[in-house]
């Protein structure tokens, strides 16, 4: 069989656009139904939300006083568990403030290798490598200059080398009462 055209082309395109159109409506319908049911869900949630709020009273908004006292036990018990940690822990310090201070004021040629401190004497010990004799001493005078160290002491020995000198050098350290 054959199919036959019998239509001109003007009407079939008048056609498909009228098939396109029932279409669009058809969509429109749709989108438009599911709208008015959302409303109306949404409206009905909204008014039954009303309703059971107007029904509550003030008592049951509040929370009850018994809920949120702390007993004179339970302080106690708290005290006696900060009591505890002062005593096991009289020389914790935060290191912080002191650390990033010696990372400011050592210079770029000078090497930390080590950093030893002594919480009960307060020493602290600096151990390193230093490019240079100029460089070794302006580490001391940064060093010099921080609240967190005194009494710097380099040995006369690492000065006799006029470059790469191996040091260790001696300070007090003080943490200000703020971080201890």
């Amino acid at each position: 069989m054959h199919p036959f055209n019998l239509l001109p082309p003007t009407q079939k395109t008048l056609l498909r656009w009228q098939a396109l159109n029932r279409q669009i409506w058809a969509i429109g319908l749709y989108v438009l139904v599911f709208v008015l049911f959302s409303w109306a869900l949404l409206m009905l949630g909204a008014s039954m939300l009303r309703e059971y709020n107007s029904s509550l009273s003030a008592a049951q908004l509040i929370t009850p006083a018994e809920n949120q006292k702390v007993s004179l036990r339970d302080i106690n018990d708290l005290n006696q568990m900060i009591t505890i940690l002062n005593n096991k822990q009289p020389f914790s310090y935060v290191w912080t403030g002191l650390l990033l201070d010696l990372a400011r004021l050592t210079p770029g040629n000078v090497h930390l290798v080590s950093f030893n401190a002594d919480t009960e004497t307060k020493e602290v010990v600096f151990t390193g490598i230093a490019d240079t004799r100029e460089d070794l001493l302006l580490f001391q005078k940064q060093i010099e200059t921080s609240e967190y160290f005194s009494a710097i002491d380099i040995p006369p020995d690492s000065l006799t080398q006029p470059k790469d000198i191996p040091f260790s050098l001696q300070a007090t350290f003080a943490l200000p009462p703020y971080e201890k």
